[in-house]
Parts: structure tokens; C-alpha cells; sequence
């Protein structure tokens, strides 16, 4: 059981999130590099020293914040084994609605999200920034939902594992790519829905 917040927490949390939700804001008006810690604690009626309490940059408030949404795919992925409205998705199914989900997610805050996700996630030792996105829920999720697949008949048991989940990173970068340079001028679940049903075609166990 989750350990409940006392007023003092539960106001920090409060103001916590409500800096978040106003930087991630200022980002998408503004771009990331034209907005400062100044301009996102006076949005969040809140001080330069209440938003260092919490974070100790802009990129730790990024890296939180896509953490967070991170998290919601996590919670999606256990809802697909858990919830019983599912129970009748054979693995391949379960694939396709967690692509869904995890494209509506990684898009869902717009395209300048999606650009500072792919240069400014990570750093190395030395400070420069490493333009390579996190592949966790990748490598951990979705091999999980295609084993699933092959062991209900649904996915193709002639491709790896491996190799299905590299092609759908692949994929997804380039869906994402394009959506990028266009500056999210479509809603990019809706125009590639038909490319994730394509791939989703291209894995599943041809029977008969």
C-alpha cells in the first residue's frame, strides 16, 4: 500500500507538477533553448528557488517529465495483461495496441518534445549531449508481447525476437523523423496508424 502524503507532501507534489506543466508549456511556444528556469518558475507563480529545490537544471525537469510519460506506457502494458476487456487479444493484437499507444505517447506533447527526447535526454560524463533516445521500454515490454505472440500462434516464429524489435525501433524513428521535420503539422497516429498495421502484417503467423 502506497504510503499517504501528508499536506505538506501532498502541497510540494502540487507544485512540483504544476512546474513541470508549465515549463513543458513554454517549451512548446518557445522552444526549449529560448526558455529559461526564470521564465518557468514566474509561469508557475513559483520562485528560481522552489524550482531548484526540485530539479537541479532544465534537462533533470525533461528527463522527469519524460520518465513520467515513460511510466504510462509501462501502465498501459500491464493494463493489456491485466485488464480483462483484454483477455481475448491474442499477443500480436496486444503488440499493435501497445505501438499505438507508445507512438500517441511519444507525440502527445508535440513535436518540440519530441526533438529535445532525441538531442537532450541524456549526457555524458563531460557534459555533451548524446542524441540517442531511451530504448528501455523497447527491450523490455514489447519483446515480452511478441513471445506472447509466438507462443499463442500469432506472431511469425521464423523472425527473432531481437529482430522485431529493432525493426519496430526502426520504424518509429522514421515516423517520427518525418512528423519532426514537418513540425507536427499532422496528427501522426492518424496518417501512420496504416504503417503500424503494415508492420503488425508483416510479423503476424500467415495461417492456411
Amino acid at each position: 500500500m502506497a504510503k499517504k502524503l501528508t499536506k505538506r507532501q501532498q502541497k510540494s507534489e502540487e507544485n512540483k507538477r504544476k512546474i513541470v506543466n508549465c515549463a513543458m508549456r513554454l517549451f512548446a511556444e518557445h522552444g526549449y533553448d529560448n526558455v529559461s528556469v526564470d521564465d518557468i518558475a514566474k509561469a508557475a507563480n513559483s520562485s528560481k528557488g522552489s524550482f531548484y529545490n526540485y530539479f537541479r537544471s532544465k534537462d533533470e525537469l525533461f528527463v522527469f517529465y519524460r520518465q513520467a510519460l515513460d511510466a504510462q506506457c509501462v501502465d498501459f502494458y500491464e493494463k493489456l495483461l491485466q485488464d480483462p476487456a483484454y483477455a481475448k487479444h491474442n499477443g500480436l493484437q496486444k503488440f499493435y495496441l501497445m505501438s499505438m499507444f507508445a507512438l500517441q505517447t511519444m507525440s502527445s506533447n508535440g513535436d518540440e518534445f519530441a526533438r529535445i527526447s532525441d538531442m537532450r535526454l541524456f549526457k555524458d560524463e563531460v557534459g555533451f549531449y548524446v542524441p540517442t533516445p531511451a530504448r528501455d521500454n523497447y527491450h523490455r515490454i514489447f519483446p515480452n508481447l511478441i513471445n506472447m505472440g509466438k507462443a499463442d500462434g500469432s506472431i511469425r516464429k521464423d523472425l527473432s525476437t531481437d529482430e522485431i524489435v529493432d525493426s519496430l525501433y526502426l520504424y518509429f524513428n522514421g515516423i517520427m523523423y518525418d512528423w519532426e521535420v514537418s513540425k507536427g503539422s499532422f496528427n501522426i497516429t492518424e496518417k501512420y496508424a496504416y504503417m503500424i498495421e503494415f508492420f503488425c502484417y508483416s510479423i503476424a503467423e500467415q495461417l492456411g
